[in-house]
């Protein structure tokens, strides 16, 4: 697991969120050049070589500014675990929730944010087939803090 995000808001930083514009909407239909997802066992996904992320900063920034304003109100410290997996062109689609935070706007909103903003190298394997990949990460989110602002913590 790579990096980890934390999401702390102070009540500055929510009426900020609020005021903002919202995010882009997410259409969950796949587009007409969106591969056709493998069906892997849990244990055929462990086996897949772990993709390595082009774009952490944009992906930590982004996943910070679409965080749910539904979920502001919530006194929040946890953690989430996600795996997905990586297209030989390197995007990530098939999100699954590996450990729940226990509320489902927020574990959505870890997935749908690795789906849209992270990126990945294309790959191949030594014969020059494309390849899929998986990618596993931790997004940590605490909104019970009082003075702090949003951070991205390293492992």
């Amino acid at each position: 697991m790579n990096v980890k995000y934390k999401t702390v808001l102070t009540a500055a930083a929510a009426l900020a969120l609020i005021g903002a514009a919202p995010p882009p909407s997410y259409d969950p239909s796949p587009g007409p050049d969106t591969p056709s997802v493998p069906e892997l066992s849990f244990f055929e996904r462990a086996e897949l070589p772990q993709a390595e992320m082009l774009n952490e900063d944009e992906y930590g920034e982004k996943l910070i500014d679409s965080y749910p304003m539904e979920t502001i109100h919530l006194d929040v410290e946890c953690e989430i675990t996600i795996s997905v997996l990586v297209t030989p062109e390197g995007r990530a689609t098939a999100c699954q929730i590996r450990r729940s935070s226990g509320n489902f706007v927020l574990d959505q909103w870890a997935c749908r944010g690795a789906e849209r903003y992270a990126r990945f190298a294309h790959a191949q394997d030594k014969r020059g087939k494309p390849v899929w990949r998986q990618w596993t990460d931790k997004v940590a989110v605490s909104t019970s803090s009082a003075d702090a602002a949003p951070v991205k913590e390293d492992n």
